[in-house]
């Protein structure tokens, strides 16, 4: 099954390759260099290339790479020098071939503590729905330079390449191989916190190519889902505060109406950010406005049409809730925050 299979038998032989590697490091280099210059007799041609972590164009550099076949290894993760050989032949057999940090056969190989592995199980598990690879974040991969594509069709927000290739690259011929859990380097709270927050975009990103509508879909439910519970809020502390009930009323409105917009125009609609927000704003209410009527109208109708629901009034409610949210998201979607013709629509930036 795709990204279930290991190394199958050689099929051409790597000293027959020209390979380029390229190390992800924070700046050391000279043991590695070392040991990386005692592999350059096994291929035909061998190049290195460092570069830099906080390095955007990795994906660039792969492009531009000499290599037939490019590996990429971050230094400051899992890696095993002597293991590029493996992945290379793993190159020339597979579409794709990556480091499984989780495989059984890798427990003898590192000690990670329990609290690592269910970290990255955790998210690996979360991801799941884009990729069946067990380890799509890792940082240890190779692949044939024909099946990279242009690095202009991909857009990764974090320095998960190989997950960017799993998914935009549509890669299923996927070879993994066990490799040593270790070598995490320590960070502080606010790095970790920004790696974080690039790798939660990516995986946005990532949602909104791999299914589309569907995906813009469940984030503006999760916002309308938070606006609930925002107006709830704010309606009691304006209540406690000695406000009106109807004041309340109209004040829980404004705020989740308004944490709604801030919501889907940063996270759900991100192509959209970077239009003017006034203008957005007045549509966005306006959007809204026009839904109350939609939902009060398909739930009066509904009473109209079957008298017996007077008894049952949550039926018709519900069928003017699932009306009223379809049409504030089809608003939202192709008026509030409509996407300019730029072919980068999709993805956000």
């Amino acid at each position: 099954m795709p990204g279930e299979r290991f190394a199958s038998a050689p099929q051409t032989s790597i000293l027959d390759a020209s390979v380029t590697v390229l190390v992800i490091t924070d700046g050391r280099r000279t043991a590695l260099s070392e040991e990386l210059q005692r592999l350059q007799n096994q291929f035909r041609s061998f190049e290195v290339i460092f570069l830099e972590r906080r390095d955007r164009k990795i994906l660039k550099h792969m492009e531009d790479a000499e290599g037939e076949v490019i590996v990429v290894m971050d230094a400051d993760r899992s890696h095993c020098v002597e293991a590029i050989p493996t992945f290379v032949q793993g190159a020339l057999d597979h579409e794709l071939v990556m480091g499984n940090r989780f495989d059984r056969r890798s427990e003898n190989l590192g000690n990670p503590s329990w609290m690592k592995q269910f970290f990255w199980r955790l998210i690996s598990w979360s991801i799941r729905p884009l990729t069946r690879a067990r380890d799509p974040l890792s940082g240890f991969f190779a692949l044939r330079k024909s099946h990279l594509g242009k690095s202009q069709l991909f857009n990764p927000a974090s320095d998960r390449i190989a997950l960017e290739l799993l998914v935009r690259g549509r890669l299923e011929d996927i070879s993994e191989i066990p490799i040593a859990f270790e070598g995490l380097e320590r960070k502080t709270v606010s790095s970790r916190l920004a790696e974080a927050t690039r790798f939660i975009r990516h995986l946005k990103r990532l949602a909104d190519f791999r299914f589309g509508e569907w995906s813009y879909t469940l984030q503006f439910l999760i916002v309308g889902a938070s606006g609930t519970i925002v107006n709830i809020a704010v309606v009691t502390l304006l209540h406690l505060l000695g406000f009106s009930a109807e004041w309340s009323l109209v004040g829980g409105i404004v705020v989740s109406m308004t944490s709604n917009f801030l919501l889907n125009r940063t996270i759900t609609f991100t192509y959209a950010k970077h239009q003017a927000v006034l203008g957005q704003f007045v549509r966005y209410a306006l959007a809204n406005s026009i839904g109350i009527a939609v939902n009060y109208s398909v739930a009066r109708y509904m009473l109209f049409q079957f008298p017996s629901f007077v008894n049952w009034p949550q039926i018709p409610a519900l069928a003017g809730i699932v009306a009223g949210t379809g049409f504030n998201f089809l608003t939202s979607r192709l008026w509030v925050f409509r996407a300019k013709p730029n072919g980068h629509t999709l993805e956000g930036r």
